[in-house]
């Protein structure tokens, strides 16, 4: 039940901690040239894509989701049952945990996405955003990374957990002891082996999801960066 307030309340403290985000100036996004034209940011005209690669939907399922699921699996088969319980709470609570760091710096710094004028609605003749206000807060959130902090934190506790119930090195490691013909030198290279391919495509998942916001036009680069260390760290 803690884990789980935690996890909930990553999502609505920001909102009470950091006043709403203000929608009202538009000018700095423009100018105007001495015949008149309305020059915009090449930088927040990309296309406004609507049908994104990876939809909240499926971040939610990927990331808690699948996680909760094949941490419930693995720990039924392999005991003790107490260890679900850990698993299920570390990754309620890093995922919060990370929604939180996400959602303050969001409304903190209020960034403008790189398809600003096509969320915002932007009118070339009124020079004003036109669409809804939610939009137009939504367009001013793109740093850091949400998709990017929730995707890389669901994905580490995933791969931490995996490899710890696993057990690679504890294996190891004793076969090293009991077999003289294996150094530890190649024990520790067995191991960070077996380590990157047991991990790998838990975080390749990660990099994916990531990487689609920038393909999808709704974040920068930087703006997947700092979301990936957000959700690393948490």
């Amino acid at each position: 039940a803690v884990c789980c307030a935690l996890g909930i309340s990553g999502t609505i403290l920001p909102t009470f901690l950091v006043p709403d985000i203000n929608i009202t100036p538009v000018n700095e996004t423009y100018q105007i040239s001495s015949d008149g034209d309305v020059m915009l940011d090449p930088s927040l005209n990309h296309d406004y894509i609507v049908e994104a690669t990876v939809s909240t939907f499926a971040l939610i399922v990927i990331t808690m989701v699948l996680p909760s699921f094949t941490i419930a699996v693995f720990g039924f088969m392999s005991g003790p049952t107490n260890d679900i319980h850990s698993g299920l709470c570390v990754l309620t609570t890093a995922v919060g945990s990370a929604q939180f760091f996400t959602q303050f710096f969001k409304r903190w710094v209020g960034r403008l996405r790189p398809n600003f004028y096509g969320m915002c609605g932007f009118d070339l003749d009124l020079l004003e955003c036109t669409a809804d206000e939610n939009l137009q807060m939504e367009a001013r959130q793109s740093f850091p990374s949400g998709h990017a902090s929730i995707a890389f934190s669901g994905m580490t506790v995933l791969s931490l957990w995996f490899l710890g119930k696993v057990g690679t090195q504890r294996r190891y490691l004793f076969k090293a002891e009991q077999n003289p013909n294996i150094s530890m030198t190649q024990d520790a290279s067995y191991y960070k082996v077996l380590s990157f391919f047991s991990c790998a495509p838990f975080m390749f998942v990660a990099v994916y999801i990531a990487a689609s916001r920038v393909k999808d036009y709704w974040h920068n680069v930087d703006d997947i960066i700092a979301g990936a260390v957000v959700g690393s760290y948490c």
